[in-house]
């Protein structure tokens, strides 16, 4: 599945419109995101590295988890496929999917920056 856009910003704005202050909610989400998704994706690399495969699974599945949750539905998909390759207990093409992690993270990353402002 292709996403186009970095983020899916329905999701953000059905955040805000949550009674009693979506929109700080979304601000705490945005903050942790952007604290929590870069150490996830370092997780992931090293689980790599090491070739283990339940390791894997779980940094995966934490990024596929928070970035479903805002709308970074490209990463959560690319995640999706790394947890489900894991599990499965094949780690092929995970690399390349982790690259493709990174790239689009660095996209979701600079659009929620500029929603913060």
């Amino acid at each position: 599945m292709s996403y186009s856009l970095p983020l899916d910003l329905n999701v953000i704005q059905t955040l805000r419109e949550l009674p009693a202050g979506g929109e700080r909610l979304v601000g705490r989400l945005v903050h942790v995101y952007l604290e929590d998704a870069p150490d996830n994706i370092d997780a992931l690399h090293a689980a790599l590295e090491k070739d283990d495969a339940g390791a894997v699974a779980f940094a995966a599945h934490s990024l596929k988890s928070s970035s479903a949750n805002l709308g970074a539905r490209r990463i959560a998909a690319l995640a999706a496929e790394v947890e489900q390759s894991a599990r499965s207990g094949s780690l092929a093409g995970c690399e390349q999917r982790l690259r493709d992690i990174r790239a689009a993270y660095a996209d979701v990353r600079q659009e929620l920056l500029q929603l913060a402002e």
